[in-house]
Parts: structure tokens; C-alpha cells; sequence
């Protein structure tokens, strides 16, 4: 049935234009069109006048699309789906073009860009004066990459575009070198490249701050990248990251080979085994972060070995590691390192004369549960068999920070920490929200949405709907319920205020095919109390009713007030907006001989034949008695006298709804 509110309906004939039509009268209000639209939509209505121009507009699953626009003019459509975005089409709903525009900063302030792409895949690009609105002549185009455009204009400069054609660099010629440009972020005061270091192969270097700089080919072929190493033994140096399966290497700041520093491959979270010049080793990933603390294991005679321990700097997700330098490029060359749990068994306090505490520590999992490991704080802690027994040819290494590894005598290895922080556990999140991780804090508490660093994420919400049931939602983004492993398991809906701010409603629609939606209100699931169609969402909270709708309108229903009393078989309706109320069983029937009068605001007797009268107010609370004096002929009289339950109140007297006691008074049987 069509919705009186909102009676345009899209109408579409297989082989026919779809139409728009008043749904009430059946006349023709608009032309419309189902274009394909940028961005991966494919919902999207266009519409527009009927009399083939104007303006009309953009419609999604959603409703409306913000910030969209649609003209109709000389038998083109012209469709702005976001801002600096607009596709053109025939009629028919065929694309001729996009058109992506930007504006210009730096030496192209006062200008902006714009880039149309025909369906062939067709890329060309205009500078244009923004006061004049003239182009600029000779402008050329040069793609970098899948994101990256380069303009050239003549008597401007050259600028970096982005993919959402955010001018965010300027680009400069090397010095001394014709075919080499660099990108350099605007707003920096360097004229050229932070060092020396050039991919080879790069007729292109854009630097940013991660990573550091960015190689394409002429041909606009990606290379690679380089990141300037942190704070540590490779500190100031450049970890060049070719492209593909390359193995990465370590430049000096001039571009120069590090020497003594080979960057081997550990197949172990995309990690690298670096040597450090002068003696020592640390990983880093292509990302130049480290998973790993590194620390040499002696050999059995306490000489030096070939042998590292990889020991992990976040134990949530990674475990620890021994590795042979002599086998990392043949087959079998990562041994790994059973990560074993332990538990402390005892641990003696350090004693008043200062002797060191004795620690006892279990090993808990893995081929050598059962036994422990006693380490007295002589630098020589042992290995205990069953019955205490001392395990021939084991050895037990401290490695620092409570770390030890426990070598058997066939050389298994085992790592373990007597204690395990709690720390917060972090689930990367997937979908929409796939770039950003939930973080649960240790003991419970309301998790946190932050990057693949930590860092916090602007216009980001998280609030939990039910137990293991928490809504996360990123401005411009997207939103999705999660559990605490981070599975996307819901998608949802928070339904708006009247006024269009986020309302605390939230309606979850399981991804699961046989679940069943829910409706959640400050933590709670509410389910058993509301119902929703498409676009309401019906909640009961004690005798009141209530409606919110999907554009944010909020409906009183009807409100159900149990009477009490001789009427406590009934209830009160009072419908939404005022009104007079109405009488009814518990299935909402109408009572016969049932009646109600407004005797003043908030007060409405209720009389029903043969079973009793009571004034009642809105919450259907007995407030007072009453004696409707009859007429003269015995039929019932239009007044009313109001006796207060309350003994502190006062009788009334009412007629026509009006509270009349300033000019009547009455004794038991008269009114005057």
C-alpha cells in the first residue's frame, strides 16, 4: 500500500524509461534514471522534472544522497554524487564521463583541476583559472601508480594529485638531474630530496611521512619504497623496500650500500633478520617495524653461537623463536621455539642477610611439561626432571626480562617467561572498517577503535549494545556490531532524533541468515519490548507507547494506562497528540456501556454501566470519586462532583470540561 506521507513511488517496465508517479493520483511527476555511479554504487535513482529540465535529485538505498545534485539540460544528465565528483550521462542512463575536480594550493592557488575520464579508461586533465574560468594551455598528464596523477602546466608548475584529487605535493626537478623529479609535501622549505638514496630505475621520488619516499618508473610503474630506520643500532640509515619478493636492503643517507649489513629473510611474520655493522642483529618488516628483540644464545660452553633467540615485544601476538645464522637460506633453516607457559610453583622472598630469591618455575605445555626449572640467582639455573632429578646435558640461559630458554639434550629448545602481563588484545576489524583494530582492554571494560599503530581514530564511537555485542561507528566511514574477537556480526541502524542528531536506538541485523534482528537502547537489548518494520521501530516502556521512525520522527502511540479499582478489568487509551481517551479490555475491545468525559486538563471520569465511575489522569491513577447529579427527569445531568482521594484536597465541580468550582459549591445533595 503506498505510504500517504511520502506518495511518490518509482515505477520501472522491463523495456520502458522508469517513471515517478504520484502514488495517490496516478499522474506523472518525474522522468527517472538507474545510472551507474562512481565509488561501487549501484542502487542509485536519478530523477528529475518532467518536462526534460531543471533540477531533480539523487537517491540511494538510504533516501536522498548529502551533497549530491542532478541537473537535466540539453538531453544530458549531469550527476554530482559527492562533492568534486560528477558523472555525465545520455538519458538512456549510458555514461559518457566522469569528471573529478580539486583545487590547487601552493603555485596553483586560485586554480583548480580537473580530470575526466571517458569509459575507455581515458584520462585527461585541465588547469583552470577559478576567477576566469580560462584553462590553461599545453597541460599534460602523467599517471603514477593506481592513485597518483601528475600535472604539468605550463607557466604554473607541476603538482601531485592524490586519489581523491587532494593536491598534497608539489613537485620539483633534481638538481643535476633531468630525468629525475621529486614530490615534495607543500608547505616543506626543502627545494630537494631529504637525501641521496634513488631507487633504481625511478624517474619519480614522492616523499611522505610513512614511508619516507615512494619510487615510480617513467612509465608510472611503482618500484618500491625507502623508510629511514628508527632509533637503534641502524638509526639515520634508509631500508630500501623493492617491490614484490625482493629482498630489502640498508643505505647510507648519501645512497651508498651499508656495509656489514645483509638483510636476510625469516619467513616469520614478514620479518627480516638484519646485521648490525660492529656486531649484533635486529628484524624489521617492510613496514620498518620490529616484532622481535633479538639476543645471542651461547653455546653449550658459554662461547658464542650460531644460534639467536627471537623474543617477541608483544606476546598477544607473536611467540618466541631460535634461529641458526648458518641455515637461514636452506630448507628447515627456522627451528622453532615451542612457546611454553609457565607458572611460578615458589618463590622464596630475598632473605634479611641478602641472599637472592630462589625461583621455582613449572613448565606447563609443550615436550617438556612437567618439568621445572630452579634458578637461584647464581647465573646457573637448572633443569629438574621428574622427582627433582637434575636433567643430564640440559641447560637453562637467562636472556634478561624474565626471559629463559631451556635446551635439552637432543638441542630442542623451549622459551619461557615466568610471567605474563596482561596486556590489551588487540582484533583487527574487517569490511569498511578493515584499516582500523578493537582493543580490549585486560579485565573487561569498553573496548577502544585505534590504527595499526595505536593511534586513536578520529570521529570514531564504540558503545556497547549487549554482552559481547559492541557497535562501532567512523564518521564517513561506516558501522558495524562486533564481537570481542572483532567479527563483523551485525550490521545496523541507529535511528535519529527529531531534530537529525544520533538517537540511542539501534536496530542490528544479524549477518548470520537465521539469526533475528534486535533493537538495543544504553546497553541493553530491548528486543522483547520493541518491534521494527523498515522503517520504524515500535518500543513499550511501562504504559507508554512510542514510534520512531527512519527519518528520525518520534510518534507517540496510543499510551495504555491499566485502570484499578471496580475497573481494574480495563484499560485507558489515550491516543497520541491529546484527544479524548478511550475505555477497553486487555485486547484492546471496545467495553460496552462505557464512557469518558474530560472534566479538566489531565482529568477524565469513567463510567461504566453497572460496574462503577472514578475520575482518573493520564496515567490511568485513580484520583478521585465522583456523583453526577441526574436531571430533573432521572436522566443523567451534565455535572459532575469530584471527590479528592487525597484528604488534604478539595471537591470540585465540573461542566463541559470546565473546572466550574469557583462558581458552585454543593453540600451532599445539592449543587448550586
Amino acid at each position: 500500500m503506498p505510504d500517504p506521507h511520502f506518495p511518490d513511488v518509482l515505477v520501472t517496465i522491463p523495456g520502458r524509461d522508469p517513471v515517478v508517479i504520484d502514488s495517490r493520483s496516478g499522474d506523472y511527476l518525474h522522468h527517472a534514471e538507474l545510472p551507474s555511479l562512481p565509488n561501487g554504487v549501484t542502487e542509485g535513482v536519478a530523477v528529475w522534472p518532467s518536462n526534460g529540465s531543471g533540477r531533480g535529485t539523487l537517491y540511494d538505498g538510504l533516501g536522498p544522497v548529502p551533497g549530491s545534485g542532478v541537473v537535466v539540460s540539453d538531453g544530458r544528465l549531469a550527476i554530482t554524487y559527492s562533492p568534486g565528483v560528477t558523472t555525465f550521462h545520455r538519458l538512456d542512463g549510458t555514461l559518457e564521463s566522469t569528471v573529478r575536480s580539486g583545487q590547487g594550493r601552493d603555485s596553483f592557488t586560485g586554480y583548480r583541476f580537473e580530470l575526466t575520464e571517458l569509459p575507455d579508461g581515458t584520462v585527461t586533465a585541465q588547469v583552470i583559472h577559478t576567477g576566469t574560468g580560462a584553462p590553461v594551455a599545453g597541460v599534460t598528464l602523467r599517471p603514477f601508480g593506481t592513485e597518483l596523477n601528475m600535472i604539468d602546466a605550463p607557466g604554473v608548475g607541476r603538482a601531485l594529485l592524490g586519489a581523491d584529487m587532494e593536491h598534497s605535493h608539489a613537485v620539483v626537478q633534481v638538481p643535476g638531474a633531468q630525468d629525475r623529479l621529486v614530490a615534495l609535501p607543500i608547505g616543506t622549505d626543502r627545494t630537494g630530496p631529504s637525501d641521496d638514496f634513488w631507487m633504481d630505475g625511478a624517474a619519480l621520488r614522492a616523499e611522505d611521512d610513512i614511508p619516507d619516499a615512494t619510487f615510480f618508473a617513467a612509465d608510472g610503474t611503482f618500484l618500491g619504497y625507502a623508510h629511514r630506520t628508527p632509533d637503534g643500532p641502524l638509526g639515520g640509515n634508509i631500508f630500501a623496500v623493492p617491490r614484490g619478493s625482493d629482498t630489502p636492503f640498508v643505505v647510507r643517507p648519501d645512497g651508498t650500500p651499508l656495509p656489514g649489513a645483509p638483510v636476510r629473510p625469516l619467513e616469520l611474520d614478514d620479518q627480516f633478520l638484519i646485521d648490525v655493522p660492529g656486531g649484533g642483529h635486529v628484524t624489521l618488516s617492510r613496514a620498518v617495524l620490529s616484532n622481535y628483540d633479538v639476543v645471542p644464545l651461547p653455546g653449550r660452553d658459554g662461547n658464542a653461537s650460531n644460534e639467536l633467540a627471537l623474543l617477541p615485544n608483544n606476546e598477544t601476538h607473536h611467540a618466541p623463536f631460535v634461529v641458526r645464522t648458518d641455515r637461514l637460506e636452506t630448507g628447515g633453516a627456522m627451528t622453532p621455539a615451542p612457546y611454553v607457559t609457565v607458572r611460578t610453583s615458589s618463590e622464596t622472598a630475598e632473605g634479611a642477610d641478602g641472599t637472592a630469591p630462589i625461583r621455582t618455575l613449572e613448565i606447563t605445555t609443550g615436550s617438556l611439561a612437567g618439568f621445572r626449572f630452579v634458578d637461584s640467582g647464581d647465573g646457573a639455573p637448572r633443569l629438574l626432571g621428574p622427582g627433582d632429578h637434575p636433567v643430564p646435558g640440559a641447560t637453562v640461559t637467562p636472556l634478561g626480562e624474565g626471559w629463559y630458554t631451556v635446551r635439552s639434550q637432543d638441542n630442542s629448545y623451549a622459551i619461557a617467561r615466568p610471567a605474563l602481563t596482561s596486556m590489551e588484545t588487540t582484533r583487527p576489524l574487517s569490511g569498511a572498517l578493515s584499516g582500523y583494530s578493537l582493543f580490549l582492554p585486560p579485565g573487561g571494560g569498553l573496548p577502544d577503535v585505534a590504527d595499526a599503530i595505536r593511534r586513536p581514530v578520529e570521529g570514531a564511537r564504540l558503545e556497547r549494545l549487549a554482552d559481547d555485542m559492541f557497535l562501532i561507528e567512523v564518521d564517513n566511514v561506516g558501522r558495524q556490531v562486533v564481537n570481542s574477537t572483532g567479527a563483523h556480526t551485525h550490521d545496523a541502524v541507529r535511528q535519529p532524533n527529531p531534530d537529525g542528531t544520533p538517537g540511542d536506538i539501534v536496530r542490528a541485523y544479524p549477518l548470520d541468515p537465521d539469526g533475528h534482528p534486535t533493537v538495543h537502547r544504553g546497553g541493553q537489548d530491548i528486543s522483547d519490548d520493541a518491534w521494527s518494520d523498515d522503517d520504524t521501530v515500535t518500543i513499550e516502556s511501562g504504559p507508554h507507547t512510542t514510534e520512531h521512525s527512519g527519518d528520525g520522527a518520534l510518534a507517540p502511540l496510543e499510551t495504555l494506562a491499566p485502570l484499578s479499582g471496580t475497573l481494574s478489568r480495563f484499560s485507558l487509551f489515550l491516543p497520541p497528540g491529546g484527544g479524548l481517551p478511550d475505555v477497553a479490555d486487555a485486547i484492546r475491545r471496545p467495553v460496552e456501556g462505557a464512557r469518558v468525559e474530560r472534566l479538566a486538563d489531565d482529568m477524565f471520569l469513567i463510567e461504566v454501566d453497572n460496574v462503577g465511575r472514578q475520575v482518573v489522569n493520564s496515567t490511568g491513577a485513580h484520583t478521585h470519586d465522583a456523583v453526577r447529579p441526574p436531571n430533573p427527569d432521572g436522566t443523567p445531568g451534565d455535572i459532575v462532583r469530584a471527590y479528592p482521594l487525597d484528604p488534604d484536597g478539595h471537591p470540585t465541580v465540573h461542566r463541559g470540561g470546565q473546572d466550574i468550582s469557583d462558581r458552585a459549591w454543593s453540600d451532599d445533595n445539592t449543587v448550586t
